[in-house]
């Protein structure tokens, strides 16, 4: 078994929860009692010993004794943080994961070493990016003109941030 690996929440710190109450809430204790964490090392080390044709998230489940949810969060968090992959053939309509230790014994091709992304998160990535590039430049010394246009637009950025984060929260109790 390997060691107990840090908490890994790719996706945004949620343990790969959906918008939805019941997943919110069961994501949320599992994170707080460490058993995120913990689960996503019993599926690391039952990958590991799958070898490289890897396991479906059902295998991992039936195996694991475990629901679609929390073995598709713990696979999401360890697929964004590197430490498996899935691979692009189809086994039981499903595309098997792989323990990273393996990926050299397939190729580039036979294989997604990164998670799906969706529209949102690109977005939001992009967002990010280029609210960190304003930044910047605004520390670069604009002209006066151009930093009071562009620190009102990341003004407005942050307050939309602020209150999205707010109101997900409310939502959540």
């Amino acid at each position: 078994m390997t060691d107990q690996l840090d908490l890994f929440t790719f996706y945004g710190d949620t343990g790969g929860f959906v918008q939805r109450p019941a997943s919110i809430d069961r994501a949320m204790r599992e994170i707080a009692s460490g058993k995120l964490s913990e689960r996503q090392s019993q599926v690391l080390d039952l990958l590991d010993d799958a070898g490289a044709s890897g396991l479906t998230w059902n295998d991992c489940g039936v195996l694991l004794g475990l629901h679609h949810g929390q073995i598709s969060g713990a696979l999401s968090n360890l697929h964004g943080c590197g430490m498996v992959f899935a691979l692009k053939q189809v086994r039981n309509r499903s595309h098997p994961y792989v323990h990273i230790k393996y990926q050299s014994e397939w190729n580039a091709e036979a294989r997604y070493d990164e998670p799906v992304r969706t529209r949102n998160s690109k977005e939001r990535n992009l967002q990010a990016q280029l609210l960190e590039a304003v930044r910047e430049a605004i520390s670069d010394e604009w002209s006066q003109t151009k930093t009071d246009i562009v620190t009102a637009v990341v003004s407005m950025m942050d307050d939309y941030e602020r209150f999205s984060k707010q109101s997900e929260t409310e939502s959540r109790l």
